[in-house]
């Protein structure tokens, strides 16, 4: 069998050679600053596919040349292969500790980044987080290999946004990790949901589009399957509020990713039929969800919005689907569609498809109360609240609509 140099993933993904002495770090990542514990790991030699031809005859195998034993030997190291695949397998195993040493105060920290810095994924409920990892030793601490996946799709996301850099591994460490322990997250439940969404939200932020839109079909799917709980109540009302959030993410997630391309919904706003979030306060102290339903055939979408920040996902979730129903209409062809050139499908005509979506944005952003308005209040006035992110995800998504809205009224003139 043919065999390769051992050499850590950064110099097999770059195709490079990796120059070191037995131990990480290898010259490259010692350049380039990665000398942490984890993020240069060595890994054992590629072994080539065994070879499909017959082995040599007799007489062939009495004329090969002899091996001395100096040959094994590996270059620069003084040490046979055998006890370097023992090495890299050690430096492996180090590195998958190194993932789950986080305690319970930095996991709370993270969740409380993650919930800050995410406002599309509002189902941390972290009254109940911070009481269950209060004591928390580590994260491999944990019985449970459901939580302990979700909590390292957390931390990927953490360490996306670069809190900790220098002592943490790194986010591709932490989401690799993830992807190889995805066979713990069956039988399906609740936290097998969220860690999808967490992990679709981490592969569309690093640019692995086709990737986030496949994990979250996944988790669309599993959530589907759980919706039997929303019909019991023998169930908490934190549990159903974190069940409620939970599908509302998932239907975020299935519009942002959507993002104008030509997949189809995997979830249809008319069909969900589930209560809608309820505010803040309320979901931290764990009061039932509103009685309210969706919206059904024949009623608003904006029927009995509450325009505060303390509805911020409620009035989120209703911007998001205005949203991709005008990027819907611009991928289908929009202006060029037949019989768009029409005077009844203009849209100065009031009753036209195009004028039908801008006045459901315009009595969308209407309901909102003045403190959510920019440029009328300031960013720097709901950060002091750390409410920031919230408040500029909802004027963002409203005036990205508003251009997309008026490039497409432009093409009827």
């Amino acid at each position: 069998m043919a065999r390769t140099t051992i050499a850590c993933a950064s110099c097999r993904r770059q195709k490079i050679k990796c120059i070191h002495e037995g131990l990480p770090p290898c010259r490259s990542c010692s350049k380039k600053g990665r000398i942490e514990p984890g993020q240069c790991v060595l890994t054992s030699p590629i072994l080539s596919q065994p070879s499909r031809c017959p082995p040599p005859s007799t007489s062939q195998r009495t004329n090969l040349p002899s091996v001395s034993g100096d040959s094994h030997a590996a270059v620069g190291t003084g040490t046979t292969p055998l006890r370097q695949r023992a090495n890299a397998q050690r430096h492996a195993s180090d590195s998958n500790d190194v993932l789950f040493q986080p305690d319970g105060t930095e996991l709370i920290r993270a969740c409380l980044v993650f919930k800050r810095k995410f406002p599309e994924l509002r189902f941390l409920h972290l009254p109940t987080i911070s009481k269950s990892l209060r004591n928390l030793q580590s994260l491999k601490s944990l019985e449970s290999p459901a939580l302990q996946t979700f909590f390292l799709s957390i931390m990927a996301v953490h360490a996306v946004l670069g809190k900790d850099k220098a002592r943490l591994p790194t986010a591709d460490q932490f989401a690799t990790a993830v992807r190889d322990r995805m066979t713990v997250l069956t039988p399906p439940s609740l936290v097998t949901v969220q860690t999808l969404l967490v992990l679709s939200m981490y592969e569309w932020g690093v640019g692995n589009r086709q990737q986030a839109w496949l994990i979250s079909g996944m988790a669309i799917r599993i959530m589907q399957s759980l919706q039997s709980m929303t019909a019991s109540t023998e169930h908490p009302p934190e549990d159903l509020n974190v069940h409620n959030r939970t599908l509302w993410s998932c239907f975020i997630m299935d519009r942002l990713i959507f993002s104008g391309m030509p997949q189809p919904y995997a979830l249809s706003c008319i069909s969900l039929r589930t209560s809608w979030p309820s505010s803040e306060e309320d979901f931290v102290f764990g009061l039932p969800p509103v009685s309210s339903r969706h919206a059904t055939a024949g009623r608003s979408l904006l029927e009995h919005m509450p325009g505060n920040m303390a509805n911020s996902y409620n009035v989120l979730v209703r911007g998001f689907d205005i949203w991709a129903r005008i990027l819907q209409w611009v991928i289908s062809g929009g202006r060029f569609l037949p019989d768009m050139s029409l005077p009844a499908n203009c849209p100065w005509n009031p009753t036209s498809p195009w004028a039908s979506l801008y006045q459901e944005l315009q009595a969308w952003r209407s309901l909102l109360e003045e403190r959510m308005l920019f440029p009328k209040v300031s960013v720097e006035s709901h950060a002091a609240l750390e409410q920031a992110e919230p408040f500029a995800y909802v004027n963002l998504v409203y005036y990205i609509r508003c251009v997309n809205t008026y490039i497409l009224a432009r093409r009827f003139i």
